[in-house]
Formats: structure tokens, C-alpha cells, sequence
């Protein structure tokens, strides 16, 4: 062993390091505030009784004769600092992971929208550069920014000005394409998704031909400030950005309090969860084919899941009130969705999470699988079998599981159940890991990349997690949704177009807006309550 006039400083160098990296993985935690405070005070005393223990193997007997016993304390002492050190850089190591991840999922709203160029499958173009000579059939009205920009891409590409003819409905344009009006359409791919639910252009898939997709950006207007301001549910904007996509934005609201200022006071919070019908790698705005609101109270520790039917007959915003399937508000943004819902249910929601389907699948292969109770065995579109009982999942299954409805009798009804079955399981995996969500938070935030979008800041996500480790064994899940009947009827998005719909239950909307009212009043819901 070493000799006293050398362990000591070197005992000195190995406590300082050891010092060192407990403060760091210390700064790093009051930093990036994920942790409850008093699991902070904990892992902080734990540290501090660590550091003590490691210095008085270090150091006691120094004075005393060279013993067997200093030795082994000394070698002890060593080693302890080692498995420290190693520890706290481990630690510091996921903690940078996840203030990176938190700083870069909060506040990520949809990226861009998806435009198509698309012809006949027996026209003669094969590629964009084909179709120079054509006249294009695009969509004004909402759609005119879209259009706008899509259209100054296409120029450039094609190296001169493009004939196009405006169209108000997308409708309107594909009758235009199939009477010889135009040649080409260049519309968001969403809205030829919309038509497909016809029965007029049902085999629209089928006769189209997809040559050319265009990225266009979100968040950034061809209007002027003016017409901006006059829009009923206003519109975003960026510096230097002369097209793109108007969306509606979040209402201000200049005194209701923040998710983490309600978080912080044991206050009710509203969260809308949307699922976009996409399977890109990017967010793109689209059908919101997952609507459900989550009601977390902190004072009970219940969570309240409420879905409602994609196709339920609403009135959509954007579009002046209209009345539209909930599933094509969000064509016009989350924040469209989100105003329709508010007003459905006449409760204020405080903030968005929305996923696209290539994002779920990723979401729940981190959470490395969900196990749930099937009620019932069916087989689903995609070829999958799922039994009656329990059954575990992976990303792939579980999309299929939650997409199902052709399998059931109440269609989507059913998959709504489904999806809050599936939401319940993934809280119930989070609530069996333990401190193992906080090592694998990253990975499952990571894993979403650019498939992932919320309006929740950075500050509003700490609080989140703490509130969620805080009573993470403790949550109650419960769930419920509204029905209504079926029926065909135009849309305002579809035009002259008619559709299938759900038309709601007014009595169980009022119903279910008075049990709403009642679980932000901070009453604990029972089963019983949910009818």
C-alpha cells in the first residue's frame, strides 16, 4: 500500500474527482428539474452520506501504525470512489440526454404540409418535368397559401411561370382534372384522402398517379397582416417567409395559468391528444383520426381519458363555423381541432401532444412493449390476430390494435375504446417501471424525432414528469366517450360532397360536458359516474 507522505495526496486527487462529479450530476438535476423536491433532498443526502463514507475509509488512521485493517479501508475507500465517479457521470451522461430532449420536444409545433402532384394514371408524364406545359388545378380559400407556395416551387423546378386554374373545393378540382379542364393537380395530399371516404371518387387512389411531392413549411402566411388579424381564429406568421399555410393559433387567454403554475397548485390540466393519420417521418398536418382530451388531477391523482368519434359532426372554425367531421378540423391544424373540441364540450384546453402513426409505433417499441386486457378476439385489416385477454404488443401491433374498426359492429366506437385502452396500458408500463423511466426517458422522446409535436414549453414538461414520478404508482385511470348516430351529410370541407358522419348524442354531450366540469371542479370521479 502506499506510503502516508504519498496517499494522501493521492487520496486528496481521488476525493476531489469524486467531489467533482457529485456536484456536477447535483447542478445537473436542479438544472434540467425533473425531479420532485423530495426525491431531490433524497438523492442529495444519499450523495452526501456516500461522500462522508468515502472519506473516512480514505482517511481515518492516518496517524495510527500501518495496520491490515487501514489497508483494507483504504482499498475499500478506493473503490467506492471509483463506483461513484463511474455512477455520477452515468448519471450525468442521462441527464444531459434528457435536458437536450426536453428543450427540443418543447414547444415543437407541425413541421410542414405535403403537396401532390398528381396525374391520370394513363397520362403520358412520368416526372415533373413532363408536365411543364400543363395547366394545374390547385385549391384557393384556405388553401390559397398552400397553393402559393407550391406553385413558386414548381416554377423554380420548372424553370418559367405555371398555368394554373383556382379551385374552391377539392372536389371541384378533380371534376375539373377528370372533364379535361386541367391536366394536373398540385393540392395537399390530405384533401384527396378526404374524397376517398366518397362515394362519388372512392376509386380516386386508383385513377390518380402521385409524380412529384412538395414540402410546404407551416406557420407562415401569403395573407397581410391585415387579412391575418380579421381571420376569426387568427393566424401565424415568420419574418421573410412570403407563402405557406395559414393556421389557426391558440387563443390567448390572459388569465388562465400555465400546466406547470396549475401543476404547481394541485390544479386540474386539460391536454389533447391527437393521433395524425400520417406515416411520414415527418409531422405533417392532416385527419386527426385520435382525438381524445386527458383531464390530469394532481389533487386526486385520477386521469380522465375521454374520446371522441373521428367522424363526430362539429362545426369547424376555420372554416367559419361549418358543420365538418372533427377528423378534417384537423386538416387546418391541431389548434383548429382543438378550438372545435372547446367548443363541443365548452371546457378551455390548456395544451397539445400529437403523434403520427410512425411515431406511436416508435413510442411504444421504447416503452419496450404494453401489455393490456382484449375484451374481445378479433382479426384486424392489417392481418393481425389478437385474442380475448391479456396480450402484449409491440409498436406495429399496438398501431394495428388502436386503427382497428371494420372488425366491430360500432366501428369506430369500438376503436375509440381501443385507444384508451391502449393509453391506459402505456401509463400502467410508465407506472410499473419505477426510476427506470427516468433512464429511458430519452430514448422514448428521441425515438419520436420529428413525428412528435406540442405546444408545451420546456418548463411545462418538468413539471409534467415531476408530477408523474411524484404519484407515479398512485394515478387512477379512467375513461369514456360519446356516441351518436350515423348518417350521410354534406361537409364544409368536402364541399358538395356528401359524407358519412356521426351525429352526436346531445343529451350525452351534455352529460359528459357536466361530468368534465365537475373533475376540474377537483371532485373524485368514480366508475360509477362514467355511466
Amino acid at each position: 500500500m502506499l506510503k502516508k507522505k504519498i496517499w494522501k495526496p493521492f487520496a486528496g486527487i481521488v476525493f476531489l474527482i469524486t467531489l467533482a462529479s457529485a456536484a456536477l450530476v447535483a447542478f445537473a438535476l436542479i438544472y434540467i428539474d425533473i425531479l420532485p423536491e423530495k426525491y431531490l433532498l433524497l438523492f442529495l443526502a444519499f450523495e452526501a452520506g456516500a461522500l462522508l463514507v468515502a472519506a473516512l475509509l480514505l482517511y481515518v488512521g492516518l496517524r495510527r501504525k500501518r495496520s491490515r485493517a487501514r489497508q483494507v479501508r483504504r482499498v475499500i475507500g478506493f473503490f467506492l470512489c471509483i463506483l461513484l465517479v463511474a455512477g455520477n457521470f452515468f448519471a450525468a451522461s442521462v441527464l444531459a440526454d434528457l435536458g437536450r430532449t426536453k428543450e427540443a420536444v418543447g414547444d415543437r409545433h407541425e413541421h410542414v404540409a405535403l403537396v401532390g402532384v398528381y396525374v391520370f394514371h394513363s397520362d403520358a408524364a412520368q416526372t415533373l418535368a413532363d408536365t411543364a406545359s400543363y395547366r394545374y388545378g390547385v385549391l384557393g380559400g384556405f388553401e390559397k397559401g398552400t397553393s402559393d407556395y407550391a406553385l413558386s416551387e414548381l416554377a423554380g423546378r420548372l424553370g418559367g411561370a405555371i398555368d394554373a386554374q383556382e379551385y374552391e373545393t377539392i372536389s371541384e378540382a378533380v371534376t375539373a382534372l377528370r372533364g379535361g379542364s386541367v391536366r394536373a393537380l398540385a393540392v395537399n395530399q390530405n384533401y384527396l384522402d378526404l374524397l376517398s371516404e366518397s362515394e362519388d371518387f372512392g376509386s380516386l387512389s386508383e385513377e390518380l398517379r402521385l409524380i412529384e411531392t412538395l414540402e410546404v413549411p407551416l406557420g407562415v402566411s401569403s395573407g397581410s397582416e391585415e387579412d391575418s388579424s380579421s381571420s376569426g381564429t387568427g393566424t401565424s406568421s415568420s419574418a421573410g417567409a412570403l407563402f405557406g399555410s395559414r393556421l389557426p393559433t391558440k387563443p390567448a387567454r390572459s388569465e388562465q395559468p400555465s400546466a406547470a403554475e396549475k401543476v404547481e397548485k394541485d390544479k386540474c390540466i386539460v391536454l389533447y391528444l391527437s393521433g395524425n393519420d400520417a406515416r411520414t417521418s415527418a409531422l405533417t398536418t392532416g385527419r386527426s383520426d385520435v382525438n381524445i382530451l386527458m383531464l390530469i388531477n394532481p389533487a386526486t391523482d385520477q386521469i380522465l381519458l375521454l374520446n371522441t368519434p373521428r367522424d363526430y359532426y362539429v362545426p369547424n372554425p376555420a372554416l367559419g363555423g361549418g358543420m365538418d367531421k372533427l377528423t378534417h378540423c384537423g386538416l387546418f391544424g391541431t389548434y383548429n381541432s382543438m378550438a372545435a373540441l372547446e367548443g363541443l364540450y365548452d371546457v378551455e384546453i390548456d395544451n397539445y401532444c400529437q403523434i403520427n402513426f410512425s411515431g406511436f409505433i416508435k413510442l411504444v417499441d421504447a416503452l419496450g412493449g404494453i401489455t393490456l386486457d382484449n375484451p374481445r378476439a378479433f382479426y384486424s385489416s392489417s392481418g393481425y390476430f389478437f385474442p380475448e385477454g391479456e396480450i402484449t404488443l409491440d409498436g406495429e401491433h399496438a398501431l394495428s390494435y388502436g386503427r382497428e374498426r371494420d372488425a366491430f359492429g360500432d366501428g369506430d366506437l369500438a376503436r375509440g375504446r381501443n385507444l384508451m385502452r391502449l393509453i391506459t396500458a402505456m401509463i400502467d408500463k410508465a407506472k410499473g417501471s419505477g426510476t427506470s423511466l427516468l433512464t429511458s426517458y430519452p430514448a422514448v422522446l428521441e425515438s419520436l424525432g420529428d413525428m412528435f409535436a406540442t405546444d408545451l414549453s420546456s418548463d411545462e414538461i418538468s413539471a409534467l414528469v415531476k408530477l408523474a414520478i411524484r404519484d407515479l404508482s398512485e394515478w387512477e385511470v379512467l375513461s369514456t366517450s360519446v356516441s351518436g348516430d350515423g348518417g350521410i351529410m354534406r361537409t364544409a370541407s368536402g364541399g358538395e360532397v356528401p359524407l358519412y358522419v356521426m351525429r352526436p348524442d346531445v343529451a350525452q354531450v351534455e352529460r359528459t360536458s357536466a361530468l368534465l366540469d365537475r373533475f376540474l371542479a377537483g371532485e373524485r370521479i368514480e366508475q360509477d359516474d362514467l355511466g
